[in-house]
């Protein structure tokens, strides 16, 4: 799987910097897209990089301070 990715990321290198011959602006906005899709895959983030704890607690904590419908409800029981 990553040859063929690998591939192809050279594959669009290679044409942008044919592109920059004629073209640099485009060719660097090119490869400044191309890096920003590719560096995930190399740099991979866990969730709780991305979303602390935290910030999500202060977020419930407003949340139930006024009221909001986005609140967490009690579990409904099983009717017998």
């Amino acid at each position: 799987v990553a040859l063929p990715l690998a591939y192809r990321v050279g594959v669009v290198v290679g044409w942008l910097s044919a592109l920059s011959i004629s073209q640099p602006d485009d060719a660097q906005a090119g490869l400044v897209i191309l890096s920003a899709l590719v560096a995930p895959l190399f740099y991979p983030t866990r969730s709780s990089e991305v979303y602390p704890t935290a910030r999500l607690d202060v977020m419930q904590r407003k949340s139930r301070k006024l009221g909001s419908p986005l609140r967490r409800r009690p579990a409904r029981r099983a009717s017998k």
